[in-house]
């Protein structure tokens, strides 16, 4: 059997898509799909893992028609993740696959290109691997998820001189979602208190260019603190991610870059369903959430928001569920997942 997976949107949504891969190359070979603006498929040649047997890149409007065309029929079933299904994506799918299997139909598409369409219901508060999953095969009411329907071994790259450290990121969403974005004075104090009570344990910044602007506080604040950021490869991470102690950060990639290669994580929630994306639903003995759930949440979901407060997450008066979580609350946790001798 050959199958196509799409992969449209950032790094998390790419790496979710790993149980749905992982099941399907016992069946047949994989061929990725690239379409995502972000490049986030880079991040699985961080991976020793033969995820794909081959690729296609879907991206500009020439190549995509010259490129649907030349791979016509070519492949029995193709996946796409609720952030794929448009309608450029489902047209390149029709002409490339047998089957199309999808969480929607998207407006305005053509009845000619619905006919090889599955819809597949979404089920509430399920984890987005288990949703992706459920595309291929029936995933029934008791069925669930483990370290080994995402583990995947990072390339070794050229070694940094790092020793003892542990990674941050303290950005989420390209910046421009507030309700995922710890605020960067506890961020600064985060760090200050780490420093006194692990003076021999490094931390190093991770993030991209939209992150830079911080990067001056954080290390400024800090003796310890290295910065990565805009210094690496998205292949890079994996590696670095995996000899790191633990990984702090927000709903964002790299939490799930690290659940992905096994590293310890402490997640802070903001306005975000960790019921979909959290890593403790995964393994909770080292993945841990620190959240202030409120009435209004989840603010932020792509499937049925909780809208009783506003209708735009963007348009929060005040944050209130990730700027309420303190200092003190995330640095008992992280002391709790690290090392004792390193005190």
């Amino acid at each position: 059997m050959k199958f196509a997976v799409f992969i449209s949107a950032g790094i998390g949504n790419a790496i979710f898509l790993l149980p749905l891969i992982k099941s399907l190359n016992k069946k047949g070979s994989v061929t990725a799909i690239y379409t995502s603006p972000f490049e986030s498929e880079k991040i699985f040649d961080g991976f020793e893992d033969d995820h794909f047997s081959s690729h296609i890149d879907l991206r500009g409007d020439i190549n995509f028609i010259k490129t649907s065309i030349f791979n016509f029929g070519k492949f029995d079933m193709v996946y796409l993740d609720y952030f794929s299904c448009n309608r450029k994506n489902i047209i390149a799918s029709s002409l490339i696959a047998s089957e199309i299997h999808c969480f929607q139909i998207p407006k305005q598409l053509p009845d000619f290109f619905k006919r090889k369409i599955s819809i597949h219901q979404l089920i509430i508060g399920a984890h987005e691997g288990l949703q992706n999953l459920g595309l291929h095969q029936n995933i029934g009411a008791d069925f669930d998820l483990n370290s080994n329907s995402f583990r995947s071994t990072p390339k070794t790259i050229k070694a940094r001189n790092l020793n003892n450290y542990i990674t941050i990121q303290p950005g989420a969403g390209n910046n421009l979602t507030p309700w995922k974005i710890w605020e960067l004075n506890k961020w600064i104090k985060l760090l200050e208190k780490i420093s006194v009570t692990f003076p021999r344990l490094n931390i190093v910044i991770l993030g991209d260019v939209f992150d830079k602007d911080i990067t001056h506080y954080l290390t400024a604040a800090n003796k310890n603190a290295i910065s990565l950021i805009d210094q690496t490869g998205l292949e890079e991470l994996p590696y670095i991610i995996s000899k790191s102690l633990l990984h702090i950060g927000g709903d964002s990639g790299l939490v799930h870059v690290a659940g992905a290669v096994e590293t310890k994580t402490i997640t802070i929630v903001g306005g975000s369903d960790p019921q979909i994306f959290g890593w403790h639903k995964i393994d909770d003995s080292i993945h841990k959430i620190i959240q202030h759930k409120l009435s209004c949440h989840p603010c932020y979901r792509h499937y049925l928001p909780n809208q009783s407060r506003t209708s735009d997450p963007k348009n929060c008066p005040d944050f209130k569920c990730i700027k309420g979580i303190s200092v003190e609350e995330v640095f008992r946790v992280l002391s709790d997942l690290m090392p004792p001798d390193l005190a």
